[in-house]
């Protein structure tokens, strides 16, 4: 039988899907988030207690003329460690939902081991990419008047991620699958991934107001002032990020169906999922089916041999 067939959808589906597989599978994408962020922003956390002396350096904070020369490198030190440590989190809750989000768009349950597995499985290779896109993108801003060269860029580079997962292209030529993918469908991607970014940025100010609130009343602390600062991190890449993976996962499925004629069966080769028969996009996974039951064995004739208990 031919595999249940994709189809392109548009900015506000790609936002609904993401949405609808983001909340039904919750749970899922919560326990990626905590079981590699809150480790990780812990370790964060005790790496800024052991640099920082002043609360106020905590997180950068312009507040540094009492402090003297040897407590700023400190604290720079410990910060951009800290700060390398969060994004390494992200990127790693970032690669496990990419895995979980195309289980959950096939109709599988996604399970958050499989899930952190296949992404530990490719962390060296993301975070090359990472850091080859990251010196690309830097290099473009060297001339200040090349900056929408620069964001230009990043969105044609947007779907480098999912390239690499799901397809096996690694490094620079992971940037130029992206790029293809992405020609002519720059300024729907583009705008897909503002509004993603200003919905999760709305979430996390909304969970980090209170928080941003305690900071300002936890400055004569540093144990305080770390803490709070570890948590909003934590929270941020527990919560934000598995969305914003999945709407970047769903725009990459997206331009594969358009350019590609990308179908549930090829797709369902690249992440190692079954399909289920008659998958359709945004349905809810179909319940497991249960045996029935057939119809009892008749009655042996009268006077046949009945078998012994220890017969098979």
């Amino acid at each position: 039988m031919e595999s249940p067939q994709l189809r392109p959808i548009g900015i506000g589906e790609i936002l609904d899907v993401g949405f609808k597989i983001y909340t039904r599978n919750a749970l899922t994408l919560l326990k990626i988030g905590l079981v590699v962020v809150v480790p990780i922003q812990i370790l964060a956390g005790l790496v800024l207690l052991g640099t920082v002396d002043d609360p106020g350096l905590v997180g950068f904070s312009p507040e540094l003329g009492d402090a003297s020369d040897s407590e700023v490198a400190g604290a720079v030190a410990g910060n951009v460690i800290s700060t390398l440590l969060g994004a390494a989190a992200v990127l790693l809750v970032t690669v496990g939902c990419v895995k979980a989000v195309g289980d959950a768009y096939l109709g599988k349950q996604p399970d958050w081991r499989e899930s952190l597995a296949f992404a530990r499985g490719r962390f060296g290779a993301v975070l090359w990419l990472t850091v080859l896109t990251g010196l690309l993108l830097i290099l473009t801003l060297a001339p200040i008047l090349t900056f929408p060269v620069t964001i230009w860029l990043y969105v044609a580079w947007s779907v480098a991620y999912p390239v690499l997962l799901l397809e096996g292209v690694r490094g620079r030529k992971a940037l130029g699958r992206s790029f293809r993918l992405v020609r002519r469908r720059w300024w729907p991607t583009f705008a897909t991934l503002l509004v993603a970014s200003v919905l999760a940025a709305i979430v996390g100010f909304v969970v980090g107001v209170p928080l941003g609130i305690a900071l300002i009343f936890a400055q004569d602390s540093v144990l305080a002032a770390v803490l709070v600062t570890t948590v909003i991190g934590a929270i941020s890449g527990v919560v934000a990020t598995p969305f914003q993976a999945a709407v970047t996962t769903l725009i990459y499925f997206d331009l594969r169906v358009r350019k590609e004629g990308l179908d549930m069966q090829l797709l369902a080769q690249d992440i190692g999922a079954p399909v289920p028969e008659g998958f359709q996009l945004g349905q809810e996974p179909p319940p497991p089916a249960t045996p029935v039951p057939g119809p009892e064995a008749p009655p042996p004739p009268p006077g046949s041999p009945q078998p012994s208990a220890g017969a098979p």
